[in-house]
C-alpha cells in the first residue's frame, strides 16, 4: 500500500467516525444527554459504583473527560458522587 492509498483510507476513517459522532449526538439530544455520558451511565449501570479513574479505564477514555461527565450528570440529578473511604 502505498502513501496515497493509506491517506485515502485515514480520510474515509475520519468521514465515517465524525459521521458516528453526529448521529450519536443526535439521538442522544431527546434524553438531554451528550457523548460521552452515555458510556459512563451504561458503564455505571453494569457494575453498580466505580471511582472515576475505573470508569476512566472501563469506558476507555482520559480521566478529565469521565470527570466532566460526572459532574454533568451529578448537576443534572442523574448520578451521585460519594467520598470513598
Amino acid at each position: 500500500m502505498d502513501f496515497s492509498e493509506a491517506h485515502e483510507i485515514m480520510r474515509l476513517m475520519r468521514r465515517l467516525s465524525m459521521s458516528q459522532r453526529a448521529r450519536k449526538t443526535e439521538l442522544l439530544r431527546p434524553l438531554c444527554l451528550q457523548p460521552g455520558q452515555d458510556v459512563v451511565l451504561r458503564e455505571l449501570s453494569l457494575v453498580g459504583s466505580a471511582s472515576q479513574n475505573e470508569l476512566a479505564h472501563l469506558a476507555e477514555v482520559d480521566e478529565p473527560s469521565v470527570g466532566r461527565s460526572i459532574t454533568r450528570l451529578e448537576n443534572r440529578g442523574l448520578i451521585a458522587r460519594t467520598q470513598d473511604p
